[in-house]
């Protein structure tokens, strides 16, 4: 049996004269039925495998979207915190402008004051 026909032949279902195949084989031929065999368990296996393969590729796909999903909710935090912070400097900065101005009419009102109670007396 050359290669190609050997992975052709495990890839597909066994049919069950298969089995009545290799019970003949092995009371004929005991290398030829344990040959057999190990076909039929290879195919198991690569039943098994391609499962494996089949479930490894949907949790990576399945990993790929929710990665997708965060990346796009960290760049929305991110700009949000970049919106916060400008509000928080401008919030500062006109602070700082009443404050000055505060500062700068209250001077004004105790000279004001001061000049007045000179006046007074």
């Amino acid at each position: 049996m050359e290669l190609p026909n050997l992975e052709e032949s495990l890839s597909a279902p066994i049919p069950n004269s298969l089995y009545k195949t290799i019970a003949l084989a092995e009371e004929n031929d005991v290398e030829l039925g344990v040959k057999l065999r190990m076909a039929e368990k290879l195919n198991e296996a690569q039943k098994i495998a391609d499962s494996n393969l089949s479930n490894a590729n949907e949790n990576l796909s399945e990993c790929l979207d929710e990665r997708k999903m965060l990346e796009t909710a960290l760049e929305e935090v991110t700009a949000a915190t970049a919106i916060a912070k400008n509000k928080e400097r401008a919030a500062t900065k006109e602070y700082r402008r009443k404050s000055a101005a505060f500062g700068a009419r209250s001077t004004l009102e105790e000279l004001t004051a001061a000049k007045m109670s000179r006046l007074e007396k």
